[in-house]
Formats: C-alpha cells, sequence, structure tokens
C-alpha cells in the first residue's frame, strides 16, 4: 500500500496536483526537477505501508526508530547488557567459552529487564 509519490518522468502538471493536494506549500513555475526536490522533502510526512494500516485497524501504532540511535530500541540496551557480560568475563576467547558465558548472559536478562529497557524506549 505504499502510496504514490510523483516520479522525474511524470508531467510537471501532476507534480504540482500532488503537491496542491497536500497542501504543500510551492511556486509552480518552478522548474519539474525543483518541484520534485519539494517532493522529496516532504516524502517521508506521507509515506504510507500496509502494515501500519493493518496494525491500526486492531488498534496499534507502528512506532519507527531512527536509525542508530541505540537509546530508543529496547533491543540494543539488552544486547548492551549480554555484551557487558560477556567482555568482562571472557578470559580464554575460546569459541567454545564465549558460548558458555552468552548463555549464561542470556539467562540473567529477566522479564523485569525488559521492561524496564520497554519503558526507558517509551519515555524518550
Amino acid at each position: 500500500m505504499q502510496k504514490k509519490f510523483p516520479i522525474q518522468r511524470q508531467k510537471k502538471s501532476d507534480i504540482v496536483g500532488w503537491l496542491l493536494n497536500k497542501n504543500i506549500p510551492h511556486n509552480s513555475t518552478k522548474t519539474r526537477p525543483e518541484l520534485l526536490n519539494i517532493v522529496k522533502e516532504n516524502k517521508e510526512k506521507y509515506r504510507g505501508y500496509e502494515l501500519d494500516q493493518i496494525a491500526y485497524e486492531i488498534g496499534h501504532e507502528v512506532v519507527r526508530l531512527p536509525p542508530y540511535h541505540c537509546q530508543c530500541n529496547p533491543i540494543e540496551l539488552i544486547w548492551e547488557q549480554i555484551k557487558d557480560g560477556l567482555t568482562y568475563k571472557n578470559k580464554t576467547f575460546k569459541i567454545k567459552d564465549v558460548r558458555k558465558l552468552l548463555d549464561e548472559a542470556l539467562l540473567k536478562v529477566t522479564a523485569n529487564n525488559w521492561k524496564k529497557c520497554v519503558k526507558h524506549a517509551e519515555k524518550l
């Protein structure tokens, strides 16, 4: 259900029509490439996905996380806890020992850890 955006080969009038339909300020005397740049700058506001619609219909909202922003992603916070456990306890660097340490670290991840990480991310 990805919404259609004007593309390079479309008529200028179609691009202007899309901008008007979305109430995006523009000057219709600009060139097609300039108008397409305005479209590009505003694309994210109008992007839609089928999954978002399905989630909305059953009472949920999909929230996209900013890329490379681990503080907003609970699984990254949990992974950080696991890595910390491995880093400080790994003395041999043998895969068998690392696997054992990983299993131990995973067992220490509790539902309460997850709740705290989720609440932290939601707060942000």
